[in-house]
């Protein structure tokens, strides 16, 4: 299973949420997120141990079939992946501050539930903000 990275919460936003039930109810949905990470890397390792030069060539028709139905069940189980990464997304959103918030629907799902670049968009936001207060003053 080295190698894959799952949809995890930004650092950042993850200690937003210190105590509510923004943080249990993303919690009970990490583990849920995880464990059907883990199911689908067992399904890619089992597809490319089969796939193997060598050994594909050996499989018989039924075994051919048989690979054939597990990749289709690796592809239900990686859009169900996603739409957790989505679930998860939407539960937590809703308790950002209007920055946070627009800076996060704007970035999409990546290795990070947030987009790996939400921290440095949330600085470029912070900035910006800062700058405008400064020449509203002048």
């Amino acid at each position: 299973m080295a190698g894959i990275a799952f949809h995890v919460a930004h650092i950042g936003v993850k200690y937003v949420f210190r105590t509510g039930s923004v943080v249990k109810d993303n919690e009970y949905n990490a583990k849920n997120h995880d464990q059907v990470g883990i199911a689908l890397c067992a399904l890619g390792e089992a597809i490319s141990d089969f796939l193997r030069p060598g050994t594909e060539e050996s499989l018989s028709p039924e075994a051919c079939l048989a690979v054939s139905k597990v990749n289709e069940g690796a592809k239900i189980l990686a859009d169900l992946f996603y739409r957790l990464s989505l679930t998860r997304r939407a539960q937590i959103i809703p308790a950002l501050n209007l920055n946070a918030k627009n800076t996060a629907e704007a970035i999409p799902v990546d290795d990070l539930l947030f987009g790996s670049d939400f921290g440095e968009q949330m600085k470029k936001v912070a900035a910006m903000e800062k700058s405008s207060k400064e020449i509203i003053k002048t």
